[in-house]
C-alpha cells in the first residue's frame, strides 16, 4: 500500500488491492498483528479474499462473509472467542476506514493501546518482493 494508491496484487484473486481500506495486511497491522517492517514485504490480499478474518467484521457497512473452512469457521468456535475476535476485527476495520481521512504517521493507524509486534528473524532467508519504502516519518500518503 505504500505504493501511493497504486495498490498491490491480491495473493488470492490476482486483482489489485487499490486502497488501504480494502487491505487485509493493513487490517492486521491496525489490530497489532503485523510488524511495521513487514508491511513492505508481506503478501497483500483484499479483506474479502481472507474469509478467516473478514467473517469477524460485524459492521453494517461491510457485507458479511462466511468462512466454510472447518479449521477457521467462526460458527464452530466457542462463543466467547468469537465475540472477542468480532470486537477486535470490527474495531480495526472501522479504524481502517478512517485512515485516508485522518492521514498521519503509520503508528497512528493502530487501535488505541496497541503496538505492532517486533519482527522475528527468519530461520531461512526468504525471497523478497521489491516494495517501495515508507516516506519521511513513516508516513503513507493517499
Amino acid at each position: 500500500m505504500a505504493n501511493c494508491d497504486g495498490g498491490y496484487t491480491c495473493g488470492r484473486c490476482g486483482e489489485y488491492v487499490p486502497t488501504i481500506t480494502d487491505s487485509e495486511l493493513y487490517l492486521r497491522y491496525v489490530m497489532g498483528e503485523v510488524p511495521t517492517e513487514s508491511l513492505l514485504s508481506s503478501p497483500e490480499r483484499h479483506i474479502r479474499c481472507c474469509p478467516e478474518i473478514a467473517q469477524y467484521i460485524t459492521d453494517e457497512r461491510f457485507v458479511s462473509v462466511v468462512d466454510e473452512d472447518p479449521d477457521s469457521d467462526k460458527r464452530l468456535r466457542p462463543s466467547e472467542e468469537v465475540c472477542s475476535r468480532e470486537l477486535l476485527v470490527t474495531a480495526a476495520w472501522s479504524r481502517l476506514q478512517e485512515v485516508p481521512m485522518v492521514g498521519g504517521a503509520l503508528e497512528e493507524y493502530l487501535l488505541p493501546g496497541l503496538t505492532p509486534p517486533m519482527v522475528k528473524e527468519p530461520e531461512e532467508p526468504e525471497a523478497e518482493t521489491p516494495r517501495p519504502r515508507l516516506g519521511p516519518e513513516n508516513r503513507i500518503f493517499w
